[in-house]
């Protein structure tokens, strides 16, 4: 997450708003960005199990 951008997606996107994968214990959040002036579509995926270790450290 050194993208500036990035970071700015992942802290302005809540918990309430990720939708439920198909793939057990993940989340996820589609959105339309313009990056560098090219139009691009970036997928935020939230993992439990990522999300309980670092929450363990």
């Amino acid at each position: 997450m050194t993208v500036k951008a990035a970071k700015n997606l992942v802290e302005s996107v809540e918990e309430s708003e990720l939708k439920a994968s198909q793939l057990t214990g993940y989340r996820f959040q589609e959105s339309q960005q313009n990056y560098a002036d090219v139009e691009q579509r970036w997928l935020l995926v939230e993992s439990q199990k990522r999300k309980e270790s670092d929450l363990k450290n």
